[in-house]
C-alpha cells in the first residue's frame, strides 16, 4: 500500500496523528506533503497546534491532523509531553 493509503486509512480509524507519529509508525518523513494530497483528493483534514514541553522543558508547538468531524483524543497532549 502506499503512504498516502495507509495514512488516510489510519485517520478514517478515528485517529490523530502528528510528524512524530508518521515517522514512527509508519516510516512517513513528510507527513504535510501527503496530508497537502489527500486534502487535494477532497479529504476534510483539520490541523491543529498542540503546546507540548521538549526533553529540555522548553515549550514547543507540534501540529496534528485529524479527518474532520472525529475530534482528536484529548489525552493526547499528555502523551506527546512524554514522547518528546
Amino acid at each position: 500500500m502506499s503512504q498516502k493509503h495507509d495514512l488516510l486509512s489510519y485517520l478514517q480509524e478515528g485517529h490523530s496523528i502528528t510528524s512524530l507519529d508518521a515517522i514512527r509508525h509508519m516510516g512517513i518523513t513528510r507527513i504535510s506533503s501527503i496530508i497537502h494530497k489527500l486534502k487535494a483528493d477532497g479529504h476534510n483534514i483539520v490541523r491543529s497546534d498542540v503546546a507540548v514541553v521538549d526533553r529540555k522543558g522548553k515549550k514547543k508547538t507540534i501540529g496534528k491532523w485529524w479527518l474532520h468531524g472525529q475530534e482528536p483524543n484529548l489525552d493526547y497532549v499528555q502523551q506527546i509531553e512524554m514522547q518528546v
